[in-house]
């Protein structure tokens, strides 16, 4: 090594922070996706209960005079709302992951190419 190279100071490259810019919202809109699936999930069990305590059993023979329709609706509602709460919460975390390996990539190209180019 040479005198020139041995005083520059080892500059050790960080990883890129999770917490910042774009990713942070991203993390936020994770977060909140989950508490909708919880919440979601939740609303389906307390509905399926209350259909299912809606069948009164005479005889050994269920028996219902009405369907409880809006019930129905309210579980069928929540069903697609998890699916489509999951279906968003892939492409988030998808987009999350890929502006970190771009924001990862960039910084080694620009490293990388630092070094090609600089004055020896």
């Amino acid at each position: 090594m040479t005198a020139t190279t041995q005083a520059e100071p080892q500059q050790r490259l960080r990883m890129p922070k999770v917490w910042r810019g774009r990713r942070r919202f991203l993390l936020v809109t994770l977060v909140v996706l989950g508490v909708i699936q919880a919440v979601l999930a939740l609303t389906m069990a307390l509905v399926v209960d209350g259909l299912l305590s809606a069948v009164p059993l005479t005889s050994g023979t269920p028996s219902v005079p009405d369907p409880p329709w809006a019930q129905m609706v309210g579980l069928a509602a929540a069903v697609l709302g998890i699916g489509l709460a999951r279906w968003v919460e892939r492409v988030v975390a998808e987009d999350l992951g890929q502006d970190y390996v771009y924001e990862q990539r960039r910084r080694l190209i620009t490293t990388g190419s630092r070094r090609v180019w600089s004055p020896c």
